[in-house]
């Protein structure tokens, strides 16, 4: 005999928990069905820490692991994600870059805290700005940023 299941991914808000809402285990599955993998990310990380030429530190690796699961729960919170393209600089920090229409977010993970560029236009005085990537509102102001 053969079952078929289908899976929709937008639970209903049934008082399951009796406590007039969506039950938070409804929201734990609608999360798990709509959070997208992160393995290709982590698989590109791997990938870069086997390079012979340059390759990035530990502290590297694990700030740069951190920020991709902080970030996806934030952008999953704001409704949208999207994987950011990962390279290696010539002095072995780990890259991200976001590209949205005319604007780019980078992220350099090295030995260090983490920094961003943000790139509106070609102007480095005017249409850039840097700093130190601080986890919580500074990043969710360069992701809301990046998407408006």
């Amino acid at each position: 005999m053969t079952v078929a299941v289908r899976l929709d991914t937008s639970i209903s808000t049934q008082n399951w928990a009796g406590s007039g809402g969506e039950s938070r285990i409804a929201t734990e599955i609608n999360d798990r069905v709509r959070k997208p993998s992160l393995n290709a990310e982590y698989r590109k990380i791997a990938e870069l820490m086997l390079r012979p030429e340059v390759q990035p530190s530990s502290n590297a690796v694990q700030s740069a692991s951190l920020f991709l699961q902080n970030s996806l729960d934030r952008a999953m919170k704001l409704g949208s994600w999207s994987f950011p393209h990962i390279t290696l600089s010539e002095t072995g920090e780990i890259v991200f870059e976001w590209w949205q229409n005319d604007k780019k977010i980078t992220l350099y993970f090295g030995d260090h805290e983490p920094e961003y560029i943000k790139v509106w236009g070609t102007n480095i005085d005017t249409e850039m700005e840097s700093g130190i990537l601080t986890y919580g509102w500074g990043l969710t102001a360069l992701w809301l940023w990046l998407h408006s």
